[in-house]
């Protein structure tokens, strides 16, 4: 089967993306990700794995969504606040409570 420039088509396992710096990993991870083209990163970390990006993250996804559990355990601790377990339960009864709907009046 031909492309439409008469060479054959390329297979994505023929492709290879060299960068000489992590940071320009975002912008060839950006657009793949957004064109669902599968990839793999060789020799560093996804640039959406890396801890920092998913820190930020965990807090852009609390402020659209209070109620995004996974984020709110994140952002808890980070940075570190020395928070204990009861601490952390009572925070996340508090945070609950401030999320429900206020009852209705008689």
């Amino acid at each position: 089967m031909l492309g439409t420039s008469g060479a054959p088509p390329l297979l994505g396992s023929h492709i290879g993306i060299l960068y000489r710096a992590n940071w320009q990993s975002r912008m060839f991870e950006s657009a793949l990700l957004k064109r669902r083209v599968p990839y793999l990163v060789v020799g560093g970390l996804p640039f959406f794995g890396r801890r920092e990006i998913k820190d930020l993250t965990s807090y852009l996804r609390i402020v659209a969504n209070p109620c995004d559990e996974v984020a709110f355990q994140r952002v808890l601790n980070t940075p570190p606040r020395k928070i204990g377990a009861k601490s952390h339960d009572a925070l996340r009864c508090v945070s609950r409570a401030c999320l429900l709907p206020a009852p209705a009046r008689a």
